[in-house]
């Protein structure tokens, strides 16, 4: 049996599946949604900082596009508000 489905994650690095064809059935599905959870938990176990790296990379998406999108007005509420994100952020990921 040939499966073309890929194992990828979310942007949170949860176990997520893609390129699915219009074929699958709801059995299939979770099936494929297995293999993708026990995939990136032996991944995650064994390369811990992979799954931090992914995470980290929606936190850079965040203030690239925050920082993008700034038109010049009130520097000091609109840094205020993205130093109060990323504060939060940290607060969330446990760093001090």
């Amino acid at each position: 049996m040939a499966v073309a489905i890929d194992l990828v994650t979310d942007e949170n690095a949860a176990p997520s599946i893609s390129r699915l064809s219009h074929d699958e059935t709801t059995d299939d599905l979770a099936e494929y949604m297995m293999w993708a959870r026990q995939y990136y938990r032996v991944l995650f176990n064994q390369a811990p900082n992979y799954e931090r790296a992914i995470q980290a990379g929606k936190d850079a998406r965040h203030i690239w596009f925050a920082l993008r999108d700034w038109r010049g007005a009130d520097p000091e509420r609109y840094f205020g508000d993205l130093g109060a994100w990323a504060e939060s952020r940290m607060k969330q990921l446990g760093v001090d």
